[in-house]
C-alpha cells in the first residue's frame, strides 16, 4: 500500500518551503530569495538561500539542494514516503492510500529521479538567466 501520487501532489501543492525550511532555519529576506546559515555544515556568514517562488534551497559553501521534501527527509533523517506524511500532518492534507504492483522502491526511486530533474532543470534555469542579465549588463557597457 502506497501513498497516491494525487495525495503527493496535493502536499506538494500545499506546502511552501519557506515555512518548512524556516522551521529550522532563520530566514531573512535577500532580494527575492531568504537567506540563512547552513543547517548542514557549520558556517558564520549565510550561504544558504532559499528560492520560494521555484521551491528549492541551495547551500552556496557545501552544495547541498533541494526541494522541502528533501529538506525534511534531510534534517530528519526521513524517508521519501515519512517526510510525504510529515508535511501532510503539517498542512493539514488526507493521504489517500493506493495499491500498487511497483515496490516501495522503485516507486521512491521514480519520484526521486523527477524530483533530481526538476532541481536541475530550476537550477539550469536560474544560471542562464543570470548569464543572461551578466551579457546583457556588458552589451551595455
Amino acid at each position: 500500500i502506497m501513498i497516491s501520487e494525487k495525495s503527493i501532489i496535493e502536499v506538494k501543492d500545499a506546502l511552501r518551503i519557506e515555512d518548512v525550511v524556516g522551521d529550522v532555519v532563520a530566514l531573512k529576506r535577500h532580494g527575492v530569495s531568504l537567506t540563512g546559515c547552513c543547517p548542514f555544515h557549520n558556517e558564520k556568514t549565510p550561504s544558504f538561500v532559499v528560492n520560494s517562488s521555484k521551491g528549492f534551497y541551495k547551500c552556496f559553501g557545501c552544495g547541498e539542494s533541494g526541494d522541502a521534501i528533501a529538506f525534511v527527509m534531510k534534517t530528519n533523517n526521513m524517508s521519501y514516503p515519512e517526510a510525504i506524511e510529515k508535511l501532510a500532518a503539517k498542512y493539514n492534507v488526507h493521504l489517500e492510500l493506493t495499491d500498487d504492483n511497483r515496490t516501495k522502491e522503485q516507486i521512491e526511486s521514480e519520484r526521486q529521479k523527477k524530483d533530481t530533474a526538476t532541481l536541475l532543470l530550476n537550477t539550469a534555469s536560474l544560471r542562464y538567466q543570470k548569464e543572461l542579465k551578466n551579457h546583457h549588463k556588458s552589451k551595455l557597457q
